[in-house]
């Protein structure tokens, strides 16, 4: 049986997997990643991406498990200027701020809108 743990860890592993399907390249990076290195992580977000449009969602560990789901509780945010900066980390401190409680091992992901 595979175990994922977090959206973005699902998304990637499939991308691998189903060639049906297309998922769009994503930016994978944890909270304590953020927290540690915020101007690096937002300079590596700016330059994985060739559009100009980005979306941050949420992938927590608690977010869905085998007891429960919590799709759509946590805040996602379209439309972020990639050569705006400041507005990707706004963007993830919103993200942070919509756990109820976050773990330094919580995921986000970036992609294309």
């Amino acid at each position: 049986m595979l175990y994922f743990s977090t959206k973005a860890e699902v998304l990637q592993e499939l991308s691998k997997i189903i060639s049906t399907a297309k998922i769009l390249p994503i930016f994978r990076f944890t909270v304590s990643d953020f927290e540690k290195n915020k101007n690096i992580i937002v300079s590596d977000i700016q330059q994985f991406f060739s559009d100009e449009k980005l979306i941050i969602r949420s992938s927590a560990k608690t977010e869905d498990n085998f007891e429960t789901s919590n799709a759509g509780k946590y805040e996602s945010i379209l439309n972020i200027p990639k050569s705006n900066s400041d507005k990707i980390s706004e963007a993830i401190i919103n993200v942070i701020g919509s756990y109820d409680k976050y773990l330094e091992s919580d995921e986000f992901l970036f992609s294309q809108c």
